[in-house]
């Protein structure tokens, strides 16, 4: 949803959404917030998902406290106003990237990622792969390997420096690292 200085679009958008819904917001560069504990509370209580916002919020130790993903890209003690629709289930940008209605939204502390149900089919088998070569990883780093022996380091390195093309990566031949 788009709004601007305002947070009544917000509002509609958390009473309109239906459970495990996030909403995303471009608040268009607002100098206000958009959101803050009240409405957390009660996307929390709707059991949405979360509240991803390009723009501010207010409350923030108190949302930090919550049980409810928040992502905003500052905070403001000023509120903004209640008069405006804005513009909801539409197309935006959110922080530089097109968001469409209906797309998945993954966060974790450090961002978020936004994604097409079709492009997850692809995307999630990659993921997976990486995801239990980390834990592999970190098991071995755990038990004392250098993390040195498991990448191609030196050649990586060494091919750079020749001025040829090379990728970072775990050392083939070692089970689940090789890529």
């Amino acid at each position: 949803m788009k709004c601007h200085e305002d947070f009544l679009a917000v509002i509609t958008a958390i009473h309109d959404a239906l459970a495990d819904e996030v909403i995303v917001v471009n608040s268009q560069q607002s100098r206000t917030e958009v959101a803050g504990e009240l409405l957390a509370m009660k996307a929390l209580r709707q059991e949405l998902s979360g509240l991803v916002i390009d723009g501010l919020s207010r409350d923030t130790s108190t949302l930090a406290s919550m049980r409810f993903p928040i992502y905003t890209r500052g905070a403001s003690p000023a509120a903004g106003t209640v008069v405006r629709l804005g513009e909801i289930q539409t197309p935006i940008l959110c922080g530089g990237v097109l968001v469409e209605p209906g797309e998945i939204v993954f966060g974790v502390h450090d961002g978020i990622v936004i994604y097409a149900q079709e492009e997850l089919s692809r995307l999630i088998p990659a993921a997976e792969k990486i995801q239990r070569t980390e834990v592999s990883v970190l098991a071995r780093l755990a038990s004392g390997e250098s993390l040195f022996s498991l990448i191609n380091y030196q050649d990586h390195l060494d091919q750079l420096r020749a001025g040829k093309e090379s990728k970072l990566c775990f050392t083939p031949g070692r089970g689940d690292y090789a890529h």
